[in-house]
């Protein structure tokens, strides 16, 4: 449920991020603009978190704080190269194409956060079994 919330409220703030940058005729810079863009990137981080410790739920400690703590540099690097990805690729200079990291970030934990897990329990007998 943490990773619903979070990554909804994340998609959010960088709704408003982008709507503040539009109305300011696309400057991305300002107080505003960066209170929602760390607003946003703490709720990702959480979203990020909290996927990481359902998906190991059931697992032993070590586990889970190690899926935990990988998921920030994780979640880092993943923005990073889809911004270089966008850089190589795009050649517009439009300031909306510096959000796309954003985006597909917040489609990403939005798809995870939804998705249904109910089958991926540890709990899941058929999950530890070999097929026969």
């Amino acid at each position: 449920m943490t990773a619903r919330i979070t990554s909804v409220l994340a998609v959010l703030f960088w709704i408003a991020k982008a709507t503040a940058i539009g109305l300011a005729g696309g400057a991305d810079e300002g107080l505003l603009v960066n209170l929602l863009f760390l607003a946003g990137l703490v709720l990702a981080i959480s979203a990020g978190v909290a996927l990481a410790l359902s998906a190991t739920a059931g697992r032993p400690l070590w586990q889970r704080i190690a899926a935990g703590v990988l998921t920030v540099p994780l979640t880092f690097g993943i923005a990073t190269a889809i911004d270089q990805l966008v850089k190589v690729s795009v050649s517009s200079t439009h300031w909306a194409w510096s959000e796309v990291n954003l985006w597909v970030m917040g489609a990403a934990l939005l798809a995870l956060a939804w998705w249904p897990r109910g089958h991926l329990t540890h709990a899941d007998p058929v999950r530890h079994t070999l097929p026969v």
